[in-house]
């Protein structure tokens, strides 16, 4: 593991048979997007490979990469879920 390591947003953008197009919107701007298997990405968000673009995510990579190969994406996990009281009608966010 990469002790420099943080956990971001990724969002999918292409999803083919064996490998998804992945934008991380904290890296470079999402402008660069880096691949991903998408059977991993399927079994972290219960989609199918239809439904992954547009599916957003979170992964731990190296956001002082230069190049996309220096990132180390690792630890997928779906989406960031909010507490009950933090989703809560009228609750303000924290």
């Amino acid at each position: 593991m990469d002790p420099n390591a943080q956990r971001t947003e990724a969002v999918v953008v292409r999803a083919g048979i064996y490998t998804a197009h992945v934008s991380l919107p904290a890296w470079h701007k999402g402008a660069i997007t880096i691949t991903a298997p998408t059977s991993v990405l399927c079994v972290v968000t219960g989609r199918t490979r239809a439904e992954l673009p547009g599916a957003s995510l979170t992964v731990a990579v190296c956001l002082d990469a230069v190049l996309d190969t220096d990132l180390h994406p690792h630890d997928w996990a779906g989406p960031r879920v909010l507490p009950p009281e933090a989703s809560a009608e009228g609750s303000p966010p924290r």
